[in-house]
Order: structure tokens, then C-alpha cells, then sequence
């Protein structure tokens, strides 16, 4: 009869860890995964990533207005800015602007910034070619860097 019971308790440990182990995996996966969706959708606001290879838009007569904002995160002393707050870009031609960078602390630090576009559904035709934001930046004490960042719509 003991062994039965134990048989039991083995048996519904086992169902349990069955349902929980794919649960968990999911939940842990989870940031990964929307990330990899909206990267892929555009949704949220997030930016599409062209290949420099693939980067030969046609430029088109319409020009757009781009504004840039710049954040900076809490307990990370750097002076941060974008070196031009919009620009008119031509439709479907590649334009670069710059941001600022400076560490004002007095250790180096890394960072790496995040992005997205404002309304939402403007993520879907803007393209980055580069931009600093793929990679961490370092900076060294007092040190200060110009960022590039390429774009098209």
C-alpha cells in the first residue's frame, strides 16, 4: 500500500514538473521573444534595422520631418542629446545626425541606448543603417564621444 501511494506522489510530481518546466521556459523567454517580434513588426514603435548592404533606398520628392529626443537613465551620469533635434529627410534617402555623449562621473561606464518611434506605426518605414544604439558605448571619466546615426524612412 506504501509503495502504491509513493508510486502516486512520484507519478503527480512528475505531471507537475511536466506543466511547469514549459511554463517557466516561456516566462523566462518572454523579453527575448517580444523583442524579437517587434523588431520584426515594427510594432511599439520599434525601429526597422536595414543591412548596410541592402541600404539602396530610392530617394523620392516628399520630405518628413524627424525629431529626436534623448533620455538619460536614472544613476547614469552622462550628458546625453541629440545634436540636432529634427531634420528634413527625403523619403527613402539616407541621412545621418549625431548625438552627443559625455561621462561626468568620475569611473567609466558603459551604457547602450534603446529606441523607438513616436506615433507607433511610424516604426514600420524607419529604417537605421547604423547607429550607435546596436552596440554598448564606453566612456572613460570626462570623456565624451559624437555618435553617428544613419537612417532612411
Amino acid at each position: 500500500m506504501a509503495y502504491r501511494k509513493k508510486a502516486g506522489n512520484i507519478r503527480g510530481l512528475v505531471f507537475a514538473v511536466a506543466l511547469m518546466a514549459p511554463t517557466t521556459a516561456l516566462v523566462i523567454w518572454s523579453p527575448t521573444l517580444y523583442t524579437l517580434y517587434c523588431n520584426l513588426t515594427g510594432i511599439g514603435g520599434t525601429v526597422q534595422r536595414a543591412p548596410q548592404a541592402a541600404a539602396k533606398p530610392v530617394a523620392g520628392d516628399r520630405t518628413i520631418t524627424v525629431y529626436f529626443d534623448a533620455n538619460v537613465a536614472p544613476g547614469l551620469s552622462w550628458e546625453f542629446r541629440p545634436e540636432q533635434r529634427k531634420v528634413e529627410a527625403r523619403v527613402g534617402e539616407p541621412t545621418t545626425i549625431y548625438y552627443y555623449a559625455r561621462n561626468n562621473s568620475s569611473a567609466t561606464e558603459v551604457a547602450q541606448a534603446t529606441f523607438n518611434i513616436v506615433p507607433f506605426k511610424a516604426g514600420l518605414y524607419f529604417f537605421k543603417i547604423e547607429c550607435f544604439c546596436f552596440t554598448r558605448e564606453r566612456l572613460a571619466p570626462g570623456e565624451s564621444a559624437r555618435m553617428p546615426v544613419i537612417f532612411y524612412v
